[in-house]
């Protein structure tokens, strides 16, 4: 989705909620092609947005405002998350 719709303002960031090394995490994404940003030590957003599991995506308005939550998305979903993804972005 990243790379489907960035030219239209849509960004995607990853929020690693460990405390991971960051080369290592930064080597596992270049490896899997993650090719959007990666906040480190992202405890306290999951924190502040209730995370309760992981994966756990969200989808922000213009203004940071959480508009849907989403736990894993998987191929099935992909056209619900494209729809939202688009009417945010109408």
């Amino acid at each position: 989705m990243h790379n489907k719709y960035k030219n239209n303002g849509f960004r995607v960031v990853a929020v690693n909620c460990w405390n991971e090394d960051a080369k290592l995490l930064t080597t596992f994404a270049r490896r899997s092609g993650v090719s959007y940003p990666i906040l480190l030590n992202g405890s306290d957003v999951a924190d502040d947005w209730g995370v309760k599991a992981l994966p756990t995506n969200f989808l922000l308005d213009a203004n940071g405002k959480v508009t849907r939550e989403f736990g894993i998305i998987g191929t099935l979903d992909m056209p619900e998350v494209q729809k939202a993804i688009e009417a945010l972005l109408q």
